[in-house]
């Protein structure tokens, strides 16, 4: 059995291509995935429990990927996130890497570098 198979992910991101993608490669894994287009939908999903690892957008409908991060830590402090971007910023970036993100990439990132860096992670 693979150290993965047990492994729960949550991909938060308002493209539900980016969602797909990211369910295709990590299940490919062995990674149980769940996803979220929104924020509001990601903290109610971790306060079910059960998840290892958040790959979240910074850029999201509603409440964005930075106040996200805050209150799914009031949940889970414990539980590592990386930060994904599109739109690049260093305001964004010294914010989530002062909150704790385990990293803050952005789009487009190779396959091969996401899971790298999950399995650091994991």
């Amino acid at each position: 059995m693979k150290d993965s198979e047990d492994k729960h992910i949550l991909v938060v991101d308002d493209e539900p291509d980016m969602c797909w993608n990211f369910r295709q490669i990590l299940e490919a894994e062995g990674y149980k995935v769940s996803t979220a287009n929104g924020g509001e939908e990601a903290i109610d999903i971790v306060k079910k429990g059960n998840i290892d690892l958040i790959i979240m957008d910074v850029m999201l409908p509603g409440i964005d990927g930075i106040e996200t991060y805050r209150r799914t830590r009031k949940i889970d402090a414990n539980l590592p996130i990386i930060m994904i971007t599109g739109y690049p910023s260093t305001n964004h970036a010294m914010e989530a890497i002062k909150l704790g993100v385990v990293d803050y990439i952005t789009k487009p990132f190779s396959n091969e570098y996401i899971i790298n860096l999950i399995k650091s992670v994991l």
